[in-house]
């Protein structure tokens, strides 16, 4: 016979996505430990060196943005750089666009990215 694709039935809803200081603090320890960074961002490095003292502030600031359903004005912003793939330098198709997205931002998706996965892990 044939199987239900979603045998179990899920329970809740992805409001509940939280952004504790366990859950932020995750998230900073997950950038990447570089000094790149967005004209308007804080480099990730920054970011991890400083977690423990920056997660619960974060926290409060990620989970009132997520509640209003409104970011700050330069996390949606990203900068697009050409990243060079092969073939002649001069062709710009032998290029691909890859967006800097704020540091910040990065760890409030990698929080929303969490919840969101062990949302639809089955129970």
């Amino acid at each position: 016979g044939n199987k239900p694709i979603f045998p179990n039935r899920v329970q809740g809803s992805l409001s509940q996505v939280s952004f504790t200081t366990a859950k932020v603090l995750k998230a900073l320890n997950a950038l990447p430990k570089k000094t790149s960074q967005t004209p308007t961002d804080i480099p990730a490095l920054l970011l991890w060196q400083c977690a423990d003292s920056l997660a619960e502030p974060l926290s409060v600031i990620y989970q009132r943005s997520f509640d209003a359903g409104i970011l700050p004005s330069d996390w949606p912003q990203s900068l697009v750089c050409p990243i060079y793939k092969k073939g002649l330098m001069s062709d710009p198709g032998n290029y691909r666009p890859v967006s800097l997205t704020p540091n910040c931002c990065k760890g409030m998706e990698h929080v929303i990215l969490s919840d969101t996965l062990s949302f639809f892990k089955p129970s």
